[in-house]
């Protein structure tokens, strides 16, 4: 299971590049229904929430 989401959790930081997209559908297309969910678990996994990930993207870290 750990395997699968670490999937999902990579697959949902590559569609975070996409300003288009928002959070929301970006969990919604890995898997997650839940917002809080999806955050919970992409913080877990890369440190950061998705937002935040997405800002430090934008600031070309």
């Amino acid at each position: 299971m750990d395997y699968v989401i670490r999937l999902r959790l990579n697959r949902a930081a590559l569609l975070l590049r996409d300003p288009d997209r928002n959070v929301t559908e970006t969990g919604r297309s890995v898997g997650y229904h839940e917002l809080y969910h999806f955050s919970k678990a992409f913080k877990k996994h890369f440190g950061r929430s998705p937002t935040a990930y997405r800002a430090m993207l934008a600031a070309g870290e």
